[in-house]
């Protein structure tokens, strides 16, 4: 009464559907992480506050900080400090240095809240004396750097860029490691 049906399935069939089923897998879970290597970072949440940087912080990664990173570290966060300044030159291009004089600030801001410390931030036009309880951050604009990194020399950070992009990138560089923000 009831015919026997018999499907018959080809060992290339076989293959070529495991093949595809292995690429489609293979694909679900690297998908994500190529996504992560060609796009830009240029957010972070840093305990629960959402921030936006002005460059791909993986670029930012990348600039140069002397000695090392943890100077800036205990620079910026040392026992005694009340107060960070951050100063720079009166140039043509205080827009630029302005914009990053903000970013630092604010950054900062936000990193000195979310560890509870009370700590006033303050700009400055010209040259001012860094020490434990009030280390200054120098902003060196495109025009008069001849370098793109973050130097620390007792209590005074200065981060200067050849370029605009690079100076952003070395302001970025700068609250990535005072902040701990690891990509």
């Amino acid at each position: 009464m009831a015919d026997d049906v018999e499907v018959k399935i080809s060992t290339k069939r076989i293959a070529f559907s495991i093949t595809i089923i292995i690429i489609a897998i293979a694909f679900y879970f690297f998908y994500p992480y190529i996504v992560y290597q060609l796009s830009p970072i240029t957010s972070y949440d840093y305990y629960g506050t959402h921030l936006d940087f002005r460059s791909d912080l993986k670029e930012a990664q990348k600039v140069a900080v002397y000695p090392d990173e943890s100077m800036i570290v205990s620079t910026v966060f040392a026992p005694f400090m009340t107060n960070l300044t951050i100063s720079f030159q009166n140039t043509s291009q205080n827009n630029l240095v302005g914009v990053e004089a903000y970013e630092v600030a604010y950054k900062m801001k936000t990193a000195y809240i979310a560890l509870n410390r009370n700590i006033n931030i303050t700009s400055h036009l010209g040259a001012v004396q860094g020490s434990e309880s009030n280390p200054v951050v120098i902003l060196v604009p495109p025009m008069l750097a001849n370098e793109t990194s973050v130097r620390v020399s007792g209590f005074t950070i200065t981060i200067s860029g050849k370029t605009q992009r690079e100076f952003d990138l070395a302001t970025d560089k700068f609250l990535m490691v005072a902040m701990g923000i690891k990509v």
